[in-house]
């Protein structure tokens, strides 16, 4: 990894300024976290995505007017089809800064303390960005669409790998 990457210091300042029609409340649909599930479980060299049956709980995305940002994960469960593992839930919040210009979504600055807990173990594994070499550096970009009251992104791409974030959001408020 080391021979690919820079050692220069990422510029962590999302472009885009202005008016942005999408800042508000955003609610994930059950699709785009079943979806999410599945592409990250087949993440890796080999790796075959496990067979969700299904997930519950709310995902719920702030868009502020001053660019921050902010993820509350709430007793997400993604249920495991044939698996030693049958549950996953997930509990917690992240913070970021975004910028929009013309149809692409830029995030950056992204901190977070989640707890992953399962019916196959014992105490909640508490992970934040601390834990994630680098930390809160990088940025992720997606192509931004509405369709209706749903905000659809497209196209992501992450300044350090893969991203797994759901894709379609139904706007609460």
């Amino acid at each position: 990894v080391d021979d690919f990457c820079d050692d220069a210091p990422l510029d962590t300042t999302p472009p885009g300024s202005g008016a942005f029609t999408g800042n508000g409340t955003w609610r994930a649909t059950g699709p785009a976290l079943t979806t999410m599930f599945t592409e990250a479980s087949g993440f890796g060299f080999g790796a075959e995505a496990l067979s969700i049956a299904g997930v519950t709980g709310d995902v719920l995305m702030e868009l502020n007017d001053d660019g921050t940002g902010r993820l509350n994960y709430v007793r997400v469960t993604a249920f495991i089809n044939d698996s030693p593992l049958q549950d996953l839930t997930i509990d917690g919040t992240g913070q970021f800064q975004f910028g929009v210009e013309g149809d692409v979504l830029t995030v950056s600055g992204n901190t977070f303390t989640v707890s992953a807990s399962s019916s196959a173990f014992g105490d909640p594994m508490v992970i934040t960005d601390r834990d994630i070499e680098g930390g809160a550096v990088g940025t992720s970009t997606y192509n931004i669409g509405f369709d209706g009251e749903q905000l659809v992104l497209t196209s992501a791409d992450g300044a350090r790998g893969a991203v797994f974030f759901p894709r379609t959001w139904t706007r609460e408020s």
